[in-house]
């Protein structure tokens, strides 16, 4: 991801030049450091302006223009300037057709197409977004970043929301042993910096290997928690380093194991979504800025072993730790070089010190290996079973390490470590009772359970009687062969919203809600074929996406053109906020209409590199559904009034106007009677699971096309 920051200095006044600078700050945080495009200064003797301009700008995937209290006074003054870059910029940006977002400072008014130079007219047209230098900037930088990667849905960077770094936590016990990996300790931070960059980039070109074994993947299987076991056949393989390796230790010693048993091991490291549904609670090193599907961490070896006790008397089965021999073979899957790849650079497979800002990631962001393993080179450190002893000179068969010791093995790598200890070799060892903000663990199973526990608890209040028959039910015609099929909702009272902003909220009349939201097939009945937006075509029975609320709502819009359908009293709409959760919640008080818990396989999100829960993908994998995309509507479970991907899927406009404190009225409230931003309710299948929430809501401008945005249809009374 690349934006390209456009802004005159002699417009920022006062406060405003923070906003700049913070804006830079946050995309570089948020994309990396070569992510953001500023103006070139001057240009090149005897440069071709258009030629250079376009050039310049198309390197960008996003193209914002900051506007101040001077701008359109300035943009006046130098209309005939050939030389003015700041016009010539956007000219070139608009030209290319780049998405362009004009980020609007304050109070300061946009100006019209009229009162622009007709080269840059179209400017006025494009989204904005507005920035207030006497409000809290990191809420409204967050939502900029939002703003930003809606905008360019063919970005290959996903966005890292970063709070802060990982602060290291000071250990209880005493350390043990020679290598002692935490955030704030280790030895290899005596190695030169330059080193570090070039094992950064280091590529696997050493210790080639012949075509990895192949693997019988039909006796993996993804557990209650949501964690794909993959299904490791009994082997031989080479355990250690050569002497030649590059960065390894003395007690690498290279020898033949033979593993006589199969077994399973986690296609992930175990994250804090998984430990909260094994412990009952988040561990303590959950920090919400970073998700519940980044690995647990701070987990010492006890920890860990009382998590796969927990988990085999949930599921009936044997879980464990991994031995360290196994937890190589699987690493290995079949190579012999420093890594388990060949010829990609390391950053394509591992979180470490040069490319994870100091964090651990959501697992199942990186490369997998040959088995199907992610993460198994860096993020974090892993336990293995073993307690810490040099190895052998000679074959050994099922090592399992020695019968007492003073320190348990530890492999993988971590976040905040050289490239050097994500090495397939790699040995750490530690006092069982110690943990680390880089040390977590990924868990083994020796007997794959009889049948894998698929109920699933669900806290939920008794939904209000519904209508029955035909009279909770209906179907409407708004095309000729398209027709929508209606649940009605009874009047009632509902708590709507959530902590300090919940409120009772009453519906003094009944209304009608589309089961489903509206499908690209229904759409393009009604608004015809060049309506339909540019992008793959998944088929028809997907929920149509990039609309606005004013391609909807608007002049010409697609509730003009089905109004003439309605049935006698009633009118189509866009639901209400207040219509829309009280519909998703269906009686229910919890954070999901399914009880309090975010459980895999339950709505479409957290489904997209940037978001991916690792057991939420597993879960859409093992029923054939796609992953990284929408989904045709249908394919998951309705709520208990019966509607469909109410959580997740395509976040689905409303009709309100986006007031961030809700103040008006708990009777039948409709939002403010105007505004800049309109609301949208639901997740997406890109974003995070706390966006699936039935209080969870989100803001844009009405005319903005968001790449996940969609919408469901109300059938309400005519006053």
């Amino acid at each position: 991801m690349k934006v390209f920051l456009c802004y005159r200095g002699s417009d920022l006044s006062g406060k405003a030049p923070l906003i700049a600078g913070k804006i830079v700050q946050r995309l570089k945080a948020s994309y990396g450091q070569d992510s953001v495009i500023l103006d070139p200064g001057l240009l090149p003797p005897g440069a071709d302006v258009p030629s250079f301009m376009k050039g310049f700008v198309s390197r960008a995937d996003v193209f914002v223009v900051l506007i101040g209290p001077q701008w359109a006074e300035l943009m006046r003054r130098h209309a005939q300037d050939p030389q003015d870059l700041h016009r010539l910029q956007i000219e070139a940006a608009l030209k290319a057709d780049l998405p362009v977002m004009p980020v609007v400072i304050d109070t300061t008014p946009m100006p019209s197409p009229d009162e622009l130079p007709a080269s840059v007219a179209r400017l006025a047209e494009q989204p904005r977004f507005r920035l207030s230098v006497e409000s809290e900037l990191s809420t409204q930088m967050g939502q900029l970043m939002h703003h930003i990667e809606a905008a360019a849905p063919k970005a290959t960077v996903p966005i890292v929301n970063v709070a802060g770094p990982v602060r290291s936590v000071r250990e209880d016990q005493p350390r043990t042993g020679k290598r002692v990996h935490t955030a704030s300790i280790g030895w290899w931070w005596a190695i030169p910096f330059a080193a570090f960059l070039g094992f950064a980039f280091f590529k696997t070109f050493q210790g080639r290997f012949s075509e990895p074994p192949k693997r019988d993947a039909s006796n993996d299987y993804l557990n209650s928690i949501g964690d794909r076991m993959i299904w490791c056949s009994p082997g031989k393989f080479r355990m250690g380093s050569p002497e030649t390796e590059t960065g390894r230790s003395q007690d690498e010693t290279p020898h033949e194991v033979n593993l006589t048993r199969g077994f399973w091991i986690g296609a992930h490291e175990i994250t804090q979504a998984q430990w909260k549904l094994v412990m009952g609670a988040f561990h303590k090193s959950y920090r919400k800025q970073f998700g519940t599907a980044c690995p647990v961490t701070h987990v010492s070896w006890e920890d860990a072993v009382a998590f796969c006790e927990k988990l085999s008397a949930r599921e009936g089965g044997v879980y464990q730790l991994p031995t360290e021999a196994q937890w190589e073979y699987a690493c290995r899957a079949g190579t012999t070089g420093p890594y388990s790849t060949e010829g990609v650079a390391v950053g394509e497979f591992s979180w470490h010190v040069g490319n994870s800002k100091g964090h651990p990631h959501l697992v199942g962001e990186k490369v997998r290996n040959h088995w199907g393993l992610q993460d198994i080179h860096g993020n974090v450190f892993e336990w293995c079973s073993d307690w810490y002893a040099p190895y052998p000179n000679s074959a050994v068969t099922d090592p399992s390490g020695p019968g007492t010791g003073k320190t348990k093995v530890y492999r993988s790598g971590a976040f905040d470590m050289p490239a050097a200890s994500h090495r397939s070799a790699f040995r750490g060892f530690l006092d069982p009772r110690q943990h680390a903000s880089n040390l977590g663990f990924r868990v083994a199973c020796l007997s794959k359970p009889n049948t894998v526990p698929t109920t699933r608890d669900r806290t939920t209040a008794q939904p209000p009687s519904l209508p029955s028959g035909s009279e909770g039910v209906r179907e409407e015609e708004i095309a000729p062969d398209v027709k929508v099929r209606f649940i009605h909702c009874p009047p009632g009272k509902f708590t709507m919203g959530e902590g300090s902003s919940a409120r009772e909220v009453t519906l003094t009349q009944g209304f009608w809600l589309a089961e489903t939201e509206v499908s690209r097939a229904q759409w393009l009945g009604v608004m015809g074929q060049k309506s339909i937006p540019p992008g793959p075509n998944r088929g028809n029975r997907v929920p149509i996406d990039q609309v606005g609320w004013d391609d909807i709502q608007g002049r010409g819009g697609f509730l003009e053109k089905i109004q003439p359908k309605a049935p006698a009293g009633f009118a189509f709409a866009l639901p209400t906020e207040a219509q829309w959760e009280y519909a998703c919640r269906a009686g229910t008080t919890t954070k999901f209409w399914w009880g309090d818990e975010f459980l895999p396989g339950e709505a479409n999100v957290a489904n997209a590199p940037g978001t991916a829960e690792a057991g939420q993908v597993s879960f859409f994998q093992s029923k054939g559904l796609p992953t990284g995309a929408s989904m045709t509507i249908k394919s998951l479970k309705a709520n208990p009034w019966g509607f469909y991907d109410m959580a997740g899927n395509v976040w689905e406009w409303c009709q309100d106007w986006y007031e961030e404190t809700p103040s008006g009225p708990t009777t039948d409230p409709q939002g403010p009677p105007n505004g800049d931003l309109k609301v949208l309710k639901g997740g997406a299948w890109n974003e995070p699971e706390p966006e699936a929430r039935s209080a969870a809501r989100l803001r844009y401008f009405p005319a903005f096309r968001g790449g996940n945005f969609g919408f469901r249809l109300a059938l309400i009374p005519k006053p």
